[in-house]
């Protein structure tokens, strides 16, 4: 590991590597305190609890963090899912982490484990940058609401994307994370991925009255493909965020 670079990468997509190894990487990352960004892409493993506590704790570990990627996409074995709150209470024993993206696509998590995962993530008072991957789980509505929740408590929080492709969410998940978005005053970009859910015009429309609370909003991306929604029904004109300069639909 290089003496003087402050961002450390580590790419192990579709790889399997001994826990050992892996514990490795963090004790030599936690010896050098000018490192202050880190991703690691662990994709594709299959891996189990003892794992998830080494990477936590790692990461918990190393207080010269501020910026940090993890990437755990497709990594549940098929009979036990991520244990999310493991995850998040171990991640955020460093308190100093401002930019914060967690891809975890394809785990089977369910309501309970975003739940979990984020009880830790409301009392981060220094995020300002937060991305969260949740393609092809179980979150329902219910999820999507507890996400709308904790988002407020975030009270730094500049930058937010949001993946919920193929969730099964439904209007009244929709509606509690507009509701919730609507309070994050200092939201300049928001990225949010809605496809392939259960979602409907009413609740779109809603979901519009809410973030027109969001008058320092600059950049916003609403993905809506796959819920049989018009575009040429949707008020796009209604959306009056004063600084808002991009505004974009995939529809």
């Amino acid at each position: 590991m290089s003496s003087n670079k402050k961002f450390i990468e580590f790419n192990f997509r579709n790889q399997q590597i001994s826990n050992e190894f892996l514990q490795q990487i963090f004790d030599g990352i936690k010896q050098h305190t000018h490192v202050t960004s880190f991703a690691m892409y662990l994709d594709g493993h299959k891996i189990t609890n003892e794992y998830t506590d080494i990477i936590s704790q790692g990461i918990g570990n190393c207080q010269n963090i501020e910026s940090f990627s993890l990437d755990l996409s497709n990594t549940s074995q098929f009979n036990e899912t991520l244990d999310t709150q493991k995850l998040s209470q171990g991640i955020f024993q460093n308190k100093n982490i401002k930019y914060f993206a967690l891809h975890l696509s394809g785990n089977q998590i369910g309501a309970q484990q975003i739940k979990d995962l984020l009880q830790e993530i409301q009392n981060q008072q220094n995020i300002e940058s937060f991305t969260i991957n949740l393609f092809n789980n179980n979150i329902f509505s219910q999820g999507a609401s507890y996400i709308g929740e904790i988002l407020p408590k975030l009270n730094n929080l500049t930058s937010f994307n949001l993946f919920l492709y193929g969730n099964k969410i439904s209007d009244e998940g929709i509606i509690y994370l507009g509701l919730g978005i609507s309070q994050c005053k200092k939201l300049n970009n928001f990225q949010l991925d809605l496809s392939s859910n259960m979602v409907s015009l009413v609740s779109i429309a809603r979901f519009h009255k809410a973030i027109q609370k969001c008058q320092n909003l600059i950049q916003f991306t609403l993905a809506l493909m796959g819920n049989q929604i018009i575009i040429d029904n949707i008020q796009i004109n209604c959306f009056k965020a004063k600084r808002l300069v991009s505004f974009q639909y995939v529809i």
